[in-house]
């Protein structure tokens, strides 16, 4: 992970949701009981070490979220259960803003993705054109993370979490070595035998010491206390995330 501002994952509200950003953007294959975890990528890593926060701890383990259901943004967004994941201005960190009105998908202004040189009245993209938006390469850039998370249009939502955040647990160096460089990937018994077993337990053990729920807070928000945000926050999607697939 690049950045961990509380947009995605978004841990709040009783829920840990990721609307946004990878595993969106991937379209990944993320069911019902699978676990996806979040570590702390290496920029954002150096910016922490760098800032004195927790200088002795290699790799933070920001999140591990058990999937219960995958939700199409549109339904996400009409879902009563998530109406306080809204953003606002007194919620800025709410990540759920896509919905469809007459045949387009609109947003709700000023949220994380979204870029103030897009003007209200071009603000939406036509349903039937998402995938023209996506590959055309001027509105790609024009829409920016905005037709990613649009054409990505999955929510997965976990009820059960473990959400540390700036609490800076330390993510266990020997499962390191299933991280890409880049993006997800998916750690199942075919690909890492012996490695999914223990990285099962290591989270068993962590829910046993610790308990399910948020236990801390965006290390961007950490992070811009000490007047570092403004190096920290990058664009999502660019540094390793962890997904456990059961099988």
């Amino acid at each position: 992970m690049t950045s961990d501002s509380g947009f995605a994952p978004n841990p709040f509200e009783n829920y840990l949701t990721l609307a946004s950003c990878t595993p969106n953007h991937q379209r990944a294959n993320i069911g019902k009981g699978d676990w996806i975890i979040g570590v702390e990528g290496e920029t954002l890593s150096e910016e922490r070490i760098k800032a004195g926060y927790h200088p002795e701890i290699e790799r933070c383990l920001i999140y591990a979220g058990k999937v219960c259901e995958v939700l199409d943004l549109n339904s996400y967004f009409y879902d009563p259960r998530f109406e306080n994941k809204k953003y606002s201005p007194s919620n800025p960190q709410g990540d759920n803003v896509y919905y469809i009105e007459n045949n387009n998908w609109k947003w709700i202004r000023g949220h994380e993705h979204d870029s103030k040189s897009i003007p209200d009245e071009e603000a939406y993209i036509p349903v039937s054109k998402v995938d023209e938006f996506f590959r055309n390469e001027k509105l790609k850039e024009k829409y920016g993370a905005i037709i990613q998370d649009i054409w990505g249009n999955r929510v997965f939502i976990c009820k059960e979490f473990l959400y540390f955040g700036d609490k800076c647990i330390e993510f266990a160096k020997k499962f390191l070595c299933c991280l890409n460089n880049r993006g997800i990937r998916y750690c199942t018994r075919e690909n890492f035998s012996v490695l999914f077993s223990e990285l099962e337990s290591y989270i068993s053990s962590l829910i046993k010491e610790y308990g399910l729920g948020k236990h801390g807070n965006p290390i961007n928000s950490r992070l811009k206390e000490q007047n570092t945000c403004s190096k920290v926050k990058l664009p999502c999607s660019s540094k390793p995330r962890l997904y456990g697939r059961k099988r």
